[in-house]
Order: structure tokens, then C-alpha cells, then sequence
């Protein structure tokens, strides 16, 4: 309905949390698309749309494997970088976010942000994603923001 109205807009579809028994963050799991993609009325409108976190969030069963943080392309080429590596759609990872307080959260994010960088792996594109979250005061995950409102965590 809303490409009928303006067929230039990109529709933006967020994972779940569990498909097929499998669970991961809530919002992460876009195991789906592979076998039930989001088909509309026009073609390459639909981008993706994933959640990951790290250990300031919630412990996953990846974090706790002797080869993280190592393991966590393939995590994540699991969850929903397939979708792009594969070239069916674009993916955006619209929230990711850490409080940085542990090892284990730092090791994570370095990785993260290793795999989202644009690589010739990928064609030199990239993925694209949004930090969660702008205010410092999400309890799980910090902001971009310090306490003060205003002075910028460039850590």
C-alpha cells in the first residue's frame, strides 16, 4: 500500500527473535528471509533490518565459545549477514550497542566493527547500521552521549 502511493520509498523489515527453534537477540534473527523473503509490489525496496548486542545486554551461548571472539562472523553470517554477503537485500543493522565494561564486550565490538567495515570480500560495499543509542542513559548498553548530555564518548 505505501509503495502504491510512492514506489521511491525503501521498506525497512526487522528480524524476530527465534525461527525455526533457534533464538538469538530480540530483532536479530533474520534466518528467515533465506527461505520467506519479504517479496513487494516493487522490486529492491526492502532492506533488513538487525539487532546485536553484547554480553552488557544479555550472555549468549557465542560469547561463552573458546574461539570468540573469532566465532562471531560466522554468528552473525548465521543471524543476518547472509542476506547481504548472498546479495538478496541490503541489511541495516539498526541497533547495536555496549557499555564497553567488560573484555568480553570490548573483544565483541571490535569485531563487530570489523565486520561491518567495507571489505573486498563484499565488493567493497559495506553493511550499514545505526549505534544504540544516542542518550547515555540506556542502562545495557551507555549512549554516544556521557552522562552529561552533551560531551561525546569517543571511546
Amino acid at each position: 500500500a505505501v509503495l502504491s502511493v510512492n514506489p521511491d520509498l525503501l521498506i525497512f523489515v526487522e528480524g524476530v527473535q527465534t525461527f525455526n527453534g533457534v533464538s538469538g537477540w530480540w530483532g536479530g534473527n533474520l534466518m528467515g528471509v533465506g527461505q520467506y523473503p519479504v517479496q513487494l509490489s516493487v522490486a529492491n525496496r526492502v532492506v533488513y533490518s538487525a539487532h546485536d548486542y553484547a554480553t552488557s545486554v544479555a550472555q549468549q551461548s557465542w560469547f561463552s565459545d573458546p574461539t570468540f571472539p573469532n566465532n562471531m562472523p560466522g554468528v552473525w553470517d548465521k543471524y543476518w549477514g547472509y542476506i547481504f554477503t548472498q546479495n538478496i537485500a541490503p541489511v541495516w543493522v539498526g541497533e547495536f550497542g555496549t557499555t564497553l565494561q567488560s573484555t568480553v564486550d570490548q573483544k565483541w565490538r571490535a569485531a563487530l566493527v570489523s565486520y561491518l567495515r567495507p571489505t573486498s570480500t563484499y565488493g567493497g560495499d559495506s553493511f550499514h547500521w545505526t549505534f544504540w543509542s544516542w542518550n547515555p542513559n540506556s542502562g545495557d548498553t551507555g549512549g554516544i552521549l556521557k552522562d552529561d548530555w552533551q560531551t561525546v564518548d569517543t571511546v
